[in-house]
C-alpha cells in the first residue's frame, strides 16, 4: 500500500483520511493556501488530482473515492458521504479556450485529421513541443 504521508502546499486532509498512490499530486499545480480540503474519514485510491494554478477542490467527510481523475481549474466540491468508483473522471471545464479565434486554432491543432502543425493555444511556441515522426533513427 502506497499510504501518502506528505502532502503538497495547499492540502488540508482531515483526521483518519486515506490517501494511496504515488502518482496523486503529479499534475497539481494550484497555488492557493487551500487548494485541496479533504474532509475526516475519507479514502482516496489512487485517485489523481490535476489542477490549474487556481483551483480549488473540497470532498466532504467519510467519502470513498477510487480510481477518480479530478482536473480543476476553478472548483470542484464534492459533499460528505459520498463514493465514485472505478476511471470516473470529473472535471470543471473543458479546457478549451473561450476567444473564438483561438477556439478555431485549438480545434484544427487538436484534429487528427490536420496535416498542418499549427501551434495549440496553450503551446504559442511550437517548436518548443515534442514531435515525434514515424521513421525509426
Amino acid at each position: 500500500m502506497d499510504k501518502l504521508e506528505t502532502f503538497p502546499p495547499g492540502v488540508k486532509v482531515g483526521a483518519g483520511t486515506i490517501i494511496i498512490g504515488p502518482s496523486s499530486f503529479r499534475h497539481f499545480h494550484s497555488k492557493l493556501e487551500t487548494a485541496l480540503l479533504i474532509g475526516s474519514n475519507s479514502t482516496l485510491d489512487h485517485c489523481q488530482f490535476s489542477t490549474g494554478k487556481s483551483a480549488r477542490i473540497s470532498i466532504g467527510d467519510q467519502c470513498y473515492l477510487t480510481s477518480v481523475i479530478l482536473m480543476c481549474e476553478s472548483e470542484i466540491r464534492i459533499g460528505n458521504r459520498v463514493m465514485i468508483g472505478w476511471n470516473t473522471a470529473l472535471a470543471d471545464s473543458d479546457f478549451h479556450p473561450i476567444d473564438p479565434a483561438l477556439r478555431i486554432q485549438d480545434t484544427i491543432a487538436l484534429s487528427p485529421a490536420s496535416t498542418s502543425r499549427l501551434a495549440h493555444p496553450s503551446n504559442p511556441n511550437p517548436s518548443s513541443s515534442t514531435t515525434t515522426s514515424g521513421s525509426a533513427p
